[in-house]
């Protein structure tokens, strides 16, 4: 969630690292560099039944939503990723920028980014 310039994660990774960022074993900086960085705790596809976390937002005018995957956010942390979303008021100009931020950054891996600005509620 972007909100007033400021980009808030509002959604949990579920992996190994996170895991331990929670219970206090390491910070999130240390996320980045962990040798376990990449084991996942949860995926879609391994068991027959999908677990999901459901959650809601009340989004305010001005607001937006940014998705990305371990590729952008591994090699853009949130002050740069936040530095870019500020810069770019059309979310394709702002990702295809998150992207070129991302691969410059050693871009190891795939880059997905998404980001969808909300104006407000229709009458």
């Amino acid at each position: 969630l972007v909100r007033d310039g400021q980009l808030k994660r509002i959604s949990k990774d579920h992996s190994l690292v996170m895991r331990l960022v929670d219970l206090g074993q390491i910070t999130e900086d240390d996320i980045y560099t962990h040798p376990q960085r990449n084991a996942v705790l949860r995926s879609l596809g391994d068991k027959p039944d999908v677990e999901i976390d459901l959650f809601s937002v009340r989004l305010k005018p001005g607001d937006a939503l940014f998705l990305c995957c371990d590729g952008q956010w591994e090699m853009t942390h949130d002050p740069q990723m936040n530095e870019i979303i500020a810069k770019h008021d059309d979310p394709q100009a702002a990702c295809e920028a998150l992207v070129a931020a991302a691969n410059a950054n050693g871009g190891d891996d795939n880059i997905t980014a998404v980001l969808v600005r909300f104006e407000g509620y229709g009458e």
